[in-house]
């Protein structure tokens, strides 16, 4: 099953516990909302992850949809700018009425929707945020698909220890995510054997509330 396939299967599943209603023919579509980086810094990875979320909705439409009613996909584009991307899912949820929201791309524009979600307790399924910290706080209407960011390069560092590299050199944008594996990661070159090696960050992404 494909990484896409695998993240609307959760939200379906979201969408199911909502979805209680004995099933009719005159049953309205469930209604998906999701805000999109179609332009700006994540656009390309934002169009692909929209893509991928356009495909299960044709797809899941196609075999029947869900308890026997079609999916609605409502999506805007939040031009990569968290204050954007907190809009439109403060609008999604007030007045599109929509039944679940799915995350916008990375931990840059998802962390700062999350108090607006855990506001209207509207679940959230976040398949690009490996934040784990913002469990920590407790939210109790996120789900996170990724690798959490503590464990997301150690992987990487195994096979390069294993191919008997000795130094690592790690450029990294200065946002949420990336800031976090980086952290997290330095240990392990010792542990492997390896040195590590991080300059300062030389890519600055939008910015993060400490809070966050």
């Amino acid at each position: 099953m494909s990484s896409a396939r695998k993240v609307f299967a959760v939200a379906l599943f979201v969408a199911l516990a909502l979805a209680v209603a004995p099933v009719t023919e005159a049953q309205p579509p469930i209604r998906i909302g999701a805000s999109a980086s179609k332009t700006g810094t994540y656009a390309a990875l934002g169009q692909n992850q929209l893509r991928g979320y356009q495909l299960c909705v044709k797809h899941t439409n196609e075999k029947g949809g869900l308890l026997g009613r079609k999916l609605e996909f409502v999506v805007e584009d939040d031009q990569s700018q968290p204050a954007t991307a907190i809009r439109i899912y403060d609008r999604l949820i007030t007045q599109e009425k929509v039944d679940l929201v799915l995350g916008p791309y990375g931990s840059p524009l998802t962390v700062p929707v999350i108090n607006l979600t855990e506001k209207y307790r509207m679940p959230m399924v976040a398949p690009t945020i490996g934040t784990s910290s913002v469990f920590k706080q407790g939210r109790k209407f996120i789900f996170m698909v990724f690798s959490p960011g503590e464990v997301y390069l150690e992987g990487f560092v195994e096979l390069v220890a294993r191919n008997g590299l000795k130094t690592i050199a790690l450029i990294y944008e200065d946002s949420i995510f990336p800031l976090l594996s980086s952290r997290a990661s330095r240990n392990w070159p010792r542990r492997e054997g390896s040195r590590w090696s991080s300059p300062r960050p030389t890519l600055r992404g939008p910015p993060i509330s400490p809070r966050s």
